[in-house]
């Protein structure tokens, strides 16, 4: 499973700037409004004070309207697993807030970044 390591905290923010997708607050806010609508983690052991730890993320499926982020924190030299992570996100319109079709061109970038390792879910569609 490929992935990145980056040590931040925004660690989604970041993988989405190394696809080279642009984010600052009027692209948020105006061109590319995507929320998060779900957010689960396990916890798996503390991780302790001053503790270096190494966060590592990636776009586990595509959706029409939607795509999940995976994440794992681990311990940076016993590579003890702190934490995982599922976060689903939804793309909205801009002015309607209503979903819309995830962007062609961040699907193309996160499933040539995954190197084909990411699943590609169509949902049927509702009538």
């Amino acid at each position: 499973m490929p992935t990145t390591c980056i040590t931040s905290r925004w660690e989604e923010i970041e993988y989405l700037k190394h696809l080279g997708v642009k984010v600052d607050l009027n692209t948020i806010q105006n061109e590319s409004k995507v929320v998060l609508v779900r957010n689960e983690i396990d916890y798996r052991s503390p991780a302790r004070f001053d503790e270096l730890l190494d966060i590592y993320t990636r776009v586990s499926y595509l959706r029409r309207t939607s795509f999940a982020f995976e994440g794992i924190i681990e311990e940076a030299v016993t590579k003890r697993l702190v934490a995982e992570n599922i976060a689903i996100h939804v793309w909205l319109h801009p002015s309607s807030g209503e979903p819309i079709l995830v962007n062609h061109a961040f699907k193309e970038a996160a499933y040539r970044f995954e190197q084909n390792d990411v699943v590609v879910m169509e949902q049927p569609s509702k009538t």
